[in-house]
C-alpha cells in the first residue's frame, strides 16, 4: 500500500480545501479564471432546448467559458477575467482591431506592434515567422468567430482583467492593457511554484550524482510543445557539441508512438557518442526535482512561464527556444528586457535553428547566464522567494477583489 504523505501546514490565510484567494493557490486558481469577483453568482452557459439538465453534475466555473456564437453567449458581468501582460499587449489589445477592423490583419501588419504600445519595448516588432505564428488568432474556422473576437468578448463582458504578474516585471505592458481596455487591471503576482513533495526517482538521482556541480544540461519543452523532427534532430546535434551532460526530454502528441517517434529523429550513431553522459527521454519526469538537482546547471525549454519560474527559482541558467504563440513574447521579456535567458539565434524569416545556434546559446548561458551575467538572476530569484512579496501578492489582490464587490 503507498504511503500517504506527511500533513501540510497551512500557509497564513490558507483554507484546507485550498480555495481561499488569500493563498499561493488560491492566487493560481484565480490567475486561471476560477475565482469570480465576490459576491456575484457564477455564469453558467446555456443549454441546448432538451438538453439533460446536469446542473448538479457541472462544476461552475464563472468567466472560463470563452465561446461566443453557437447559441451561447458571453460571461455576464461581475467577472474578472484572466488575460496575459505580453501576449496581451502585443496581440489582443482592442488597438489591433481599431486599426483593421473586421478584415484579417497581414502577417506584415502583427510584425509590429499596436498604437500606444510601450515605445522603449523590445518586443514592439517581432520577425515574420512569429507575426505568422500570431495571425492564427485571428482566423475563423466553420464561420464561428475567430479567437481574436471570443476573447474581445469575454474582455469587453468583465469588470476587470486579472493578469498572473506583477508591475516590478512586467509594469509597462500591465498599464497598457488597464488604458486598452478601460477597466480595472488586478495583478496576483508572478506563481512561483511550491517546493516539490517527495524524494527523486533513485535511477535520476544516481545519473545526476555522478557528475559535478551546476554542469548536467537539461532540456525539455513541457507536456504540450512538440518540436518538428528536424528540430528535435539540430537541438540533439546541438546539446551534443556542447560536451556538456544533459537530459533531453521530448514529448509527442498523446496516441503517438513516442519512442518510436523519437526514434526517427535521433541522428544515426548519436546514443553512442554521448554513452554516459547524455540520455534522450520521452515522457514525464519530476522536473522540479532534477533542476533543483546540485548538479543541474542549465535548463533549455519552450519559454512557457511555469517552466521558466521553476528553472528560475532552482537557480539554473535559462537557454530560450520559444516555439509558438506567447512563448515568443515570453522569451524576448526574459532575454531582452529582464535579463535572465539567453535565446537561441534563429532565421529571420521562417524561425529555423541549427545545432550551432544551440551550441552556443548554452555556451553563453554558462558563461555569463543571462544577458545581465549572475546579478540579474540572482536579483529576480530572490524577488520571487521573497516570501514578503509574495503575502504583498496576495494583499493587494484581495483587495482588489473587495473593492470590485464595492
Amino acid at each position: 500500500m503507498p504511503k500517504s504523505s506527511p500533513p501540510r501546514l497551512l500557509r497564513h490565510g490558507e483554507r484546507s480545501r485550498g480555495g481561499d484567494v488569500d493563498s499561493r493557490r488560491g492566487r493560481r486558481r484565480a490567475a486561471r479564471g476560477d475565482v469570480p469577483v465576490p459576491g456575484v453568482r457564477p455564469y453558467q452557459p446555456v443549454r441546448a432546448a432538451g438538453a439533460e439538465d446536469g446542473r448538479r453534475r457541472r462544476r461552475r466555473r464563472g468567466a472560463r467559458h470563452v465561446p461566443v456564437g453557437g447559441g451561447q453567449r458571453a460571461p455576464r458581468r461581475g467577472h474578472a477575467w484572466r488575460t496575459k501582460p505580453c501576449s496581451g499587449a502585443y496581440v489582443m489589445a482592442p488597438a489591433r482591431r481599431r486599426l483593421h477592423g473586421p478584415a484579417r490583419p497581414t502577417v506584415y501588419d502583427l510584425a509590429s506592434a499596436p498604437e500606444g504600445f510601450p515605445p522603449s519595448s523590445p518586443l514592439a516588432t517581432v520577425p515574420a515567422y512569429q507575426a505568422a505564428d500570431f495571425s492564427y488568432v485571428f482566423k475563423s474556422f466553420h464561420g464561428m468567430p475567430c479567437v481574436y473576437d471570443r476573447v474581445a468578448a469575454c474582455h469587453n463582458a468583465s469588470d476587470a482583467l486579472v493578469i498572473k504578474s506583477c508591475a516590478e516585471m512586467e509594469g509597462p505592458y500591465i498599464d497598457y492593457i488597464a488604458a486598452q481596455h478601460g477597466k480595472p487591471v488586478l495583478v496576483t503576482g508572478p506563481i512561483v511554484p511550491e517546493p516539490p513533495q517527495g524524494d527523486l526517482e533513485e535511477r535520476w538521482a544516481t545519473w545526476l550524482s555522478s557528475f559535478p556541480d551546476n554542469s548536467v544540461l537539461i532540456a525539455s519543452f513541457g507536456s504540450e510543445t512538440f518540436l518538428p523532427h528536424a528540430a528535435t534532430t539540430e537541438l540533439l546535434l546541438g546539446l551534443e557539441a556542447t560536451n556538456l551532460p544533459f537530459l533531453a526530454v521530448l514529448n509527442y502528441p498523446k496516441g503517438t508512438d513516442a519512442e518510436a517517434e523519437l526514434r526517427k529523429c535521433t541522428p544515426p550513431g548519436l546514443e553512442a557518442r554521448v554513452k554516459g553522459r547524455g540520455i534522450l527521454h520521452t515522457g514525464w519526469v519530476q522536473q522540479q526535482h532534477i533542476l533543483r538537482h546540485r548538479s543541474v546547471g542549465c535548463f533549455v525549454n519552450h519559454s512557457g512561464l511555469s517552466s521558466v519560474m521553476e528553472g528560475l527559482v532552482a537557480g539554473c541558467r535559462l537557454v530560450l527556444l520559444p516555439m509558438k504563440g506567447d512563448q515568443f513574447l515570453n522569451a524576448a521579456l526574459l532575454a531582452r528586457e529582464l535579463r535572465v535567458g539567453t535565446e537561441v539565434a534563429r532565421r529571420a524569416g521562417d524561425g529555423w535553428f541549427g545545432r550551432e545556434g544551440v551550441r552556443d546559446a548554452v555556451a553563453a548561458a554558462v558563461a555569463g547566464g543571462g544577458g545581465g551575467g549572475d546579478g540579474e538572476e540572482r536579483k529576480w530569484r530572490e524577488f520571487l522567494l521573497d516570501d514578503c512579496v509574495q503575502k504583498r501578492f496576495a494583499r493587494e489582490f484581495v483587495a482588489g477583489l473587495r473593492r470590485l464587490k464595492g
